[in-house]
């Protein structure tokens, strides 16, 4: 078992980049996001989700991949042979509609159900809980919530404990786990929890690089086998089968 454990450490996935070239705040050329990509597999993450932002109120859905398109056909071309797994989806931003918006679909990572929406910036409310979950609850989708541990201060306990038991699924940014104050929040949300995911919301080389290597030491060290299982199993169960886009 022990060693069924590490495979799957070393084989870790990055749900939430910015990497994709010249398409958001993120990576500003090829050359950054090829070194963006060797940083990922230095820290042994086996698959990378390339998730650009999507603002509905800013940008269209066809204008959107378009661009997203552009940049995957400009990285794809330089890409060398030992590299992760690639995957292409979005951040895309709620709103108030979002869950009667079909359009949406289109933007879940390609080869899953998955679906990774940034909450908004201001305090949670039942309605924006309750949008999140009728979003949920549409077929052949399955929403994941981008860095949760940034809502600490926006979202109440009550409301984090419904979407978790109704089935949304968290996503924890790397540097949760490398602060004190946050990581104790995180940890006490993944005892409570049956699955998450790991994304490094990587930028840049600098300021934001990925650091989901040096998290995964800290949830194996704090969080032991347990916490290790639940991430492996929720990465098996949507990545098992994915078609690799890379």
């Amino acid at each position: 078992e022990g060693s069924q454990v590490w495979k799957r450490v070393i084989l870790l996935i990055d749900l939430h980049t910015h990497i994709l070239p010249e398409i958001d705040d993120g990576s500003r050329s090829v050359e950054m996001s090829l070194k963006l990509l060797q940083m990922e597999q230095k820290q042994k993450a086996g698959t990378v989700v390339l998730t650009p932002h999507f603002y509905p109120w800013r940008d269209q859905p066809d204008h959107f991949f378009e661009k997203r398109e552009h940049a995957w056909t400009r990285l794809q071309a330089e890409l060398p042979q030992e590299r992760p797994r690639l995957h292409r989806g979005a951040e895309f931003a709620w709103f108030d509609g979002i869950s009667h918006t079909r359009e949406v679909l289109d933007f879940r990572i390609t080869g899953t159900d998955l679906l990774l929406v940034e909450m908004p910036f201001v305090k949670w409310t039942n309605h924006t809980v309750d949008e999140v979950l009728r979003l949920n609850e549409t077929s052949h989708l399955q929403v994941v919530l981008a860095h949760v541990d940034r809502y600490f201060k926006l979202s109440s306990k009550k409301l984090l404990e419904r979407l978790m038991d109704e089935g949304v699924i968290f996503q924890f940014n790397a540097e949760a786990f490398l602060s004190w104050n946050t990581r104790r929040k995180v940890m006490k949300l993944i005892r409570e929890m049956d699955g998450f995911f790991l994304g490094s919301d990587c930028h840049n080389l600098t300021s934001r690089p990925p650091r989901i290597g040096e998290a995964m030491k800290v949830l194996q060290e704090k969080g032991g086998r347990e916490a290790v299982h639940k991430l492996s199993e929720t990465e098996d169960y949507f990545f098992g089968e994915a078609i690799d886009n890379g």
